[in-house]
């Protein structure tokens, strides 16, 4: 007779706390776009004196550089936002009421489909760059692939203004927890995922042990 298989009881997925005060300030898409560009104007070189491997060169390694400037803003404004998945579940809900989920989701596909355009752009300038027979063909290149780049950031620009709606959710949940007015703490709710700041198990509903100090 086969013996029965150990019981293993089903445990939920941990939920992540997430320090709301840590997110920073979404820039708008005009300012990622002039410190990109910025940045890329102090790589200025004189092409008079090298050959047309080492211009092509140049070029292509000037619009990859943009391209990674440009996809790690973009990479470090997503992850600073909390993952819906695995936030809390009061803090899931207040997410929702405040910001409303699918909104937020969007934005933040938005902002990944836009680091993907834009590593599509430099893929292909930087094949176009391989066959240019002139430095003003090279510099002229590289320009379009640059301008290209841009025009993809400022289409984003709604949902960068968007994002940094969502990013004052820093400035209620910073210093206090300004949401104590419900009994929090009894239920599933754990006190470390609720509030570095509130302990449930020794405060009282509405009170606040940061707002106290």
């Amino acid at each position: 007779m086969r013996p029965n298989p150990p019981f293993i009881p089903f445990l939920p997925p941990r939920m992540v706390v997430h320090n709301f005060a840590q997110i920073p300030a979404v820039p708008t898409a005009e300012t990622l776009v002039e410190d990109v560009l910025r940045a890329g104007q102090k790589q200025a070189m004189d092409t008079e004196q090298l050959s047309m491997d080492e211009i092509r060169s140049f070029y292509m390694r000037k619009v990859s550089l943009a391209q990674q400037a440009f996809a790690e803003k973009m990479a470090t404004i997503v992850e600073s936002f909390p993952q819906m998945d695995t936030l809390h579940s009061f803090f899931a809900d207040l997410f929702s009421v405040l910001y409303e989920r699918d909104h937020f989701l969007l934005a933040t596909a938005k902002l990944s489909d836009g680091g993907s355009s834009i590593a599509r752009v430099a893929s292909d300038y930087t094949k176009l760059l391989l066959f240019a027979d002139s430095p003003d063909r090279c510099k002229e290149q590289a320009r379009v692939s640059l301008g290209r780049m841009c025009t993809c950031i400022i289409q984003l620009n709604a949902s960068l203004a968007y994002l940094e709606q969502v990013s004052t959710l820093r400035t209620v949940l910073r210093d206090r927890c300004t949401v104590c007015g419900a009994d929090i703490g009894h239920g599933a709710a754990r006190p470390d995922n609720i509030c570095h700041g509130c302990r449930p198990s020794t405060q009282t509903p509405g009170t606040c042990s940061s707002a106290a100090a």
